[in-house]
């Protein structure tokens, strides 16, 4: 199930930049950078510390194309997984024992493996140390120590955690102090002397070789940064999917689908626990050999309380694990399979909403699985792909997930506000979340913020929907719709860009662009009023429904629309069996609902108005509560959209009558028509930041809706097409 997952079309938000960076790396001839390539809000030049992973990963995707890196994924996991199986395999000296840990460790590593980061050279190096460099008894010979050292040479040109392996390093150093503690003073400490030095060789060689980076001795201190780094960035403890800390008691952690999981978490505690029994059963009975064994599972343990993110390391706590007495019998063995088995298959079932949440994006026919070469759906290809077809220079805003996936497709000529990398002071991730969020204390906090960051072009996301359990709600497609100097240049159903429009030269070579790509297409487009979704379905309707603008089937939707209201037969689909006893086609009503919607999200407000006026008669006579009530939720949105405040009011008071009592949806909507016309009566004007977050506040589809929705459109011009 982790393979099935790791090698999905490329799905990982992070290696979008990795692979900005290596194109950079490569195209400058460089290891260290001296400005950022993709990002406009960068103080600093990007962090060199990854670049061999960056050029790396860039190379194979230009040789083999993204199918060719999900092939070096998946394989680079698979030699993580099977490193990890033979290593329990000589620890244990069982095969059954071997395959039970593997379950395990996958079942706590599965949210590492399936991204393609940096992190699994972190994985499979450490590994590779332990074999090479720890595990022999009478330590590494010089071969081996040559090895270890070239290791940690390349490790440390590929990730900032390499110091990581220095710590296991001088963990073993201490098990083997450990060891000649439980030996006593009679035994004959010679063999643990010659380890240690051996070790220790392995250590300074290591340490000394690594520091041939662009970074210098800094990478050897990397893990170091949080504590150490005066940098204005953002604190890389918000990430919490990474870099919350591990703990058996907190089952919150365990239960937020956002991060690892359940399964992992329940896995993880279970190897702890045998971890510790194992330790203590070592050292009560003073047995040999297992010093290291306990000290590198106490280096595990305290870096999984650290930070989820070193899950993985349980393979060093089941390696002590498998030196047991008592693991060593078959029928435990056989237990330990069997649970670990259990461990397994519980991802592939919805028990762990974590896993289930990843795999539900995974495409669920073979042939799409193998075909597409990566999944772009969350990162708004349809405007990525407007961007990149029309030529727009100059500095975009955008939200944090899409700053890779932009950055890669469209940098250097138009740069992203935020990524992953974070290479960026704090004040922007605060800006960046006060705009997604809607916080404005002033009217022109809005404008304040994106002038500040000299922000040019303006990409808006979303549907006007809940946000999911997981993941706070951002809805900001209308956020700049009626700020004055900003002009709409294209709208999709689910995500929108606006242009600034000063007056200046680069403002009107912007937009001259924009008109020059929209006139090759063959699609209206006025530089005074900017893109219109109205027109467009009118006279270049093919393209609209091409590009996101139009469900693809729209004018068959209006079609079937244009009968609501004539007789129908009962029982036909969707709210067609309500309906059809009154004489409304069922299907028609349906079909009207879904060309609102359409209406709705795209800025068409008075088309969405009036199909909405005309859908709320026609479900009240057929007695379709449901589809009045989400005709009555749009025209809210509409009237406030239109600055119609009273009206507005008046469609809230319709929905609290229309809705069960106490019915905590029709509260929100009352309340935000309120608001608005306080504002209002307060001196706030049309374009007023405020206003416009209280508009997109509202949930107007609920999350079924809008699921039904997206999926009614076509997967738009993407920028690979291009």
């Amino acid at each position: 199930m982790v393979g099935w997952l790791v090698a999905r079309p490329v799905d990982t938000d992070d290696l979008w930049w990795h692979l900005g960076y290596g194109r950079a790396h490569v195209a400058e001839r460089t290891w260290a950078l001296a400005r950022d390539p993709l990002l406009h809000t960068a103080e600093l030049p990007p962090s060199s510390g990854t670049w061999l992973f960056d050029v790396a990963s860039y190379g194979a995707q230009r040789v083999s194309g993204f199918h060719g890196l999900r092939v070096a994924h998946a394989a680079l996991a698979a030699a993580i997984a099977a490193l990890a199986w033979s290593t329990l395999r000589r620890a244990s000296g069982s095969a059954l024992f071997a395959h039970a840990g593997t379950s395990l460790f996958l079942a706590c590593s599965w949210y590492r493996l399936f991204q393609m980061r940096p992190h699994l050279v972190t994985m499979l190096a450490a590994l590779a140390l332990h074999r090479l460099a720890i595990e022999p008894r009478d330590g590494p010979p010089p071969r081996r120590i040559a090895a270890a050292a070239i290791a940690m040479a390349l490790w440390a040109n590929c990730h900032a955690a390499f110091g990581l392996g220095a710590a296991l390093l001088v963990a073993a150093l201490a098990g083997i102090a450990l060891d000649r503690a439980l030996a006593g003073a009679g035994a004959d400490g010679a063999r643990d002397a010659r380890r240690a030095r051996r070790v220790a060789a392995t250590l300074a060689a290591g340490l000394a070789l690594a520091l041939a980076n662009p970074n210098g001795v800094h990478q050897h201190l990397a893990m170091l940064r949080p504590f150490l780094d005066a940098r204005d960035t953002p604190d890389v403890a918000a990430i919490h999917d990474e870099w919350a800390a591990w703990s058996p008691f907190d089952v919150a952690q365990a239960l937020d689908a956002s991060g690892p999981g359940f399964v992992a978490w329940a896995a993880a505690t279970l190897v702890a626990v045998l971890a510790l029994a194992a330790a203590a059963e070592a050292l009560a009975r003073r047995r040999a050999d297992t010093g290291v064994p306990i000290a590198l599972a106490a280096a595990a343990g305290a870096a999984m309380c650290v930070a989820v993110r070193f899950e993985w390391m349980v393979v060093f706590a089941l390696a002590l694990v498998a030196r047991a007495p008592l693991v060593r019998a078959r029928s435990n063995a056989a237990a330990a399979g069997a649970l670990g088995i259990a461990l397994a298959v519980a991802l592939a079932l919805p028990f762990d909403p974590a896993f289930a949440a990843r795999a539900a994006r995974v495409p669920a026919r073979a042939a799409t699985y193998l075909a597409r070469p990566f999944e772009s759906f969350k990162h708004f290809p349809e405007c990525a792909g407007f961007l990149r077809a029309a030529g727009v220079e100059g500095r975009l805003f955008n939200g944090y997930a899409q700053g890779g996936f932009l950055g890669f497709w469209l940098a250097p000529r138009l740069r992203a506000f935020a990524n992953g990398s974070l290479n960026y002071p704090a004040r922007v991730r605060l800006d960046l979340e006060a705009i997604e969020a809607g916080r404005f204390e002033t009217g022109d906090a809005l404008e304040r913020a994106l002038d500040a960051h000299r922000v040019d072009v303006f990409l808006g996301s979303g549907l006007p929907k809940p946000g999911a359990s997981t993941e706070r709600r951002v809805y900001t497609t209308t956020r700049l719709e009626r700020v004055e100097g900003w002009l709409p240049v294209f709208r999709a159903a689910r995500c929108s860009v606006f242009a600034r429009r000063d007056g200046s030269a680069a403002s009107r070579e912007r937009i001259g662009k924009v008109a020059a790509y929209y006139a090759s297409q063959g699609v209206p487009f006025e530089v005074g009023r900017g893109f219109d979704a109205s027109v467009v379905a009118a006279r270049a309707p093919a393209w609209g429904r091409a590009h996101g603008v139009l469900p693809r089937h729209f004018d068959a939707l209006v079609a079937r629309a244009g009968a609501a209201g004539a007789a129908g037969a009962a029982g036909a689909a969707g709210a067609a069996g309500a309906a059809g006893a009154a004489g409304v086609d069922g299907a028609a009503l349906d079909a009207l609902d879904a060309v609102a919607s359409a209406w709705l999200v795209v800025g068409a407000y008075d088309d969405a108005a009036r199909a909405d006026e005309r859908l709320v008669a026609l479900a009240r006579d057929a007695g379709v509560d449901p589809l009045a009530r989400a005709a009555l939720r749009r025209l809210v949105q509409a009237d406030l959209a239109r600055d119609r405040p009273e009206a507005a009011s008046a469609r809230a008071a319709e929905l609290a009558v229309a809705s069960p009592p106490g019915a905590a949806g029709a509260r929100v909507f009352a309340a935000a028509a309120a608001r608005y016309a306080a504002l209002r009566a307060a001196g706030a004007a049309p374009g007023d930041a405020r206003l416009d977050a209280v508009v997109a506040s509202l949930p107007v589809l609920d999350v079924r809706q809008a699921a039904a929705l997206a999926a009614r459109y076509a997967s738009a011009g993407m920028p690979w097409n291009r």
